[in-house]
């Protein structure tokens, strides 16, 4: 099977990936995070990347503006590689730096909310106003998986669960069908270390 070159900016990163594989599974097999909140099911519309040059085939979609369509917008996840090509992760989509805030920072915040420092009868009932619960709707686990032998010759799918549950007591878990389709070509080309993204479902992660 014929090979193409990818491309992605601003890391300027290359990776090489089969033609016909979709440019997410490249961003992956390059170790470039692309949201993709659905996980490649193409009803989020979050791993939006633009092409700058190359040939690539991609699914029409109502999850991009025509104004996007006209720069060259495409959904990572419903797009597949035709030749070398040059692909741009706009900021949006990218994995931004989560911002910490010093203790100053988060009074001034807290007062923001509340008014004026005064006015709260004392820090205990503010701490109190503020003890939010939070709970992710999405967490993401890096796996180095074992390689198949014949004496451990699960799927490549219950091989992923498997080390799953070696790090933690996941409940059940469940994977839909356009990301078992490519899970064997993922895993190959990088290497058998991935990194999974674990969503929520009825209350459960």
């Amino acid at each position: 099977m014929a090979e193409c070159n990818v491309v992605f900016f601003p890391e300027g990163k290359t990776v090489k990936v089969n033609k016909g594989q979709t440019l997410l599974e490249a961003a992956q097999a390059a170790g470039i995070y692309v949201h993709s909140i659905c996980a490649g099911d193409g009803i989020c519309g979050k791993c939006k990347v633009i092409v700058r040059e190359g040939s690539v085939s991609t699914v029409p979609t109502s999850l991009l503006t025509r104004e996007e369509i006209q720069r060259s917008y495409v959904l990572a996840c419903q797009t597949t590689v035709n030749s070398d090509v040059e692909i741009e992760v706009p900021p949006e989509s990218r994995l931004e730096e989560v911002q910490i805030l010093t203790e100053t920072e988060r009074k001034k915040r807290l007062v923001g909310l509340f008014g004026e420092a005064e006015e709260v009868e004392s820090q205990e009932k503010l701490e109190k106003k503020l003890k939010f619960s939070v709970s992710p709707l999405a967490r993401k686990v890096y796996l180095e998986l074992p390689e198949p032998s014949l004496d451990d010759s699960l799927s490549d799918l219950q091989r992923i669960y498997r080390e799953l549950k070696r790090k933690e007591n996941f409940p059940v878990m469940q994977t839909g069908l356009a990301n078992i389709r490519k899970i064997s070509s993922i895993l190959r080309a990088s290497g058998w270390k991935v990194t999974v993204t674990l969503g929520r479902r009825n209350g459960t992660l």
